[in-house]
This record gives C-alpha cells, structure tokens and sequence, in this order.
C-alpha cells in the first residue's frame, strides 16, 4: 500500500482526481492479469489499455472502469471509496498457477477453449460424469468422439473439445467469453468457479446473452508442491472434469 500513498490527494471529482487512477491501476496490479490478458478480457487493444491505464485518454470512461474493475474481479464503487483497501486476487495462492488459470479461464472464442489449448498437458483429458462411451443414442455427437483416457474414464481429447465447441459455435452463430470467479486447492484438485456468457457472433445495441455457471474440477502435472516450491515450473492441466451449476440469461441494453 505504501506505493500508492505518496500521490493521494483530496479530491471532489474522482475522475479528475490523482487518487481514482492510482487506485485503478492498484486493481491491476492486484489482480492476476497481464495487459494482454486483461485487454483480451474487456475487447480492446493492449495499447488502449495501457494509455487508458497511464492517464493518457478518457474514451468512454465509464465503461472501461467498470470492464477492467469486473475482469479484475472487484466492484467498481471501491475505486470510489478511500476507507476500502483494494483486495489482493490470489486466487489458489500460488502465483504461477494462478497465472495459468488466467490464461486458460479469460478466453474471448468461438471455442471457448482457446485459453486451455494454451496450458493443456500432452495428455490433458476432458470429462464429465454424465458422459458414456455405450450411449445407445447412435447421433450422439459426444459420445462419438469419447475414448477412455488411462484411467478408464470417459473423456474428450483437445483437438475433440475444441472440434465440439467449433461445431456447436457454427450451429449456433455465438462466440463465448469466460469469466474467472474464484478457486482453491481441495488436496491435489483445483476447484475452479467462472461463468461462461455466449452470445451472437454480430453485437447489436440489445441482445441476449446466456451465461452458464460453472465448476471446473482440475488436476495438474505435478504435484501441487513443486509449484508451491518453485515458481519458474509452469504448471499445465491434465485433467479438467467440469459441471454445469446454473443457467441464465442476461439482457444487455
């Protein structure tokens, strides 16, 4: 907190003021995004973000703040409140993981899934407990691309997730865009909460949005020590078993 201390001055316009930006940029720097990452999220460019970020333009204001406050997973209104500290977003409390679930988790795609090609283990492997390779519905698309993985699972390879989502995408003329929420360890498994919102490819000044609530059961590599021990492993996701926890729609004016 000390760094931003010096530059704090009184102000009546938050906007105008010294104190509002350095507490923006503060968000950034708590949260777990790099300004590629971040840009992505909220659909800029990393140069609008970055002379966004620094002061150096006031395009549509208002908007920014509240995409870089929500991506960075904080409310907007404490940008505006000097007796709230900015909170730190640790998300499992290991930095190189958390950085690995930004990246997987903040995807902007046809796919939905861009991000996981990114940190995917060789043998990353996709379930889901519903699924069954002897589904007697002979067009199951799912069930057509399911192998058993080496522990006898049911599962989608990578390139099978994302021809499944590319096809899905193209039926239904929609891009997705992932949220991250929160996460943490429960033993070797990481439990990831976000939200995914698909919406139809061509924006209009009203659409409809469906966001979808998920649950993401997540294994790594390695054991989780070895990144707790060492920052420079990169961790990658073997497996990843997701749930679907609530549907609903959102109309966007």
């Amino acid at each position: 907190m000390e760094k931003y201390q010096p530059n704090y001055i009184d102000y009546t316009d938050p906007h105008e003021s010294n104190e509002f930006w350095i507490r923006l940029q503060q968000v950034f720097d708590n949260s777990n995004h790099s300004l590629e990452s971040l840009a992505k999220q909220i659909n800029c460019s990393k140069r609008t973000l970055e002379r966004f970020l620094s002061k150096q333009t006031h395009s549509e204001v208002l908007k920014m703040i509240y995409d870089i406050s929500f991506a960075c997973g904080v409310d907007p209104k404490i940008l505006f409140d000097r007796t709230v500290s900015i909170p730190n977003m640790d998300l499992s409390g290991i930095k190189s993981i958390d950085r690995m679930l930004i990246t997987a988790y903040s995807d902007v795609s046809e796919t939905g899934v861009e991000g996981f090609r990114k940190v995917a283990a060789k043998d990353y492997r996709l379930r889901h407990h519903r699924w069954r390779i002897d589904n007697d519905t002979k067009h199951d698309r799912i069930a057509q691309l399911l192998e058993l993985d080496e522990e006898g699972y049911p599962s989608l390879s990578l390139d099978a997730e994302i021809k499944l989502n590319a096809e899905v995408a193209e039926r239904n003329d929609f891009i997705k865009q992932l949220f991250l929420h929160r996460a943490h360890f429960a033993g070797e498994m990481l439990v990831v909460h976000y939200t995914v919102e698909e919406r139809k490819r061509i924006y209009s000044k009203r659409t409809i949005r469906d966001a979808l609530g998920h649950t993401d059961y997540v294994w790594l590599d390695r054991p989780v020590d070895d990144f707790r021990n060492n920052g420079r492993i990169v961790p990658k996701i073997r497996i990843r078993q997701w749930t679907l926890d609530k549907k609903f729609r959102l109309e966007v004016a």
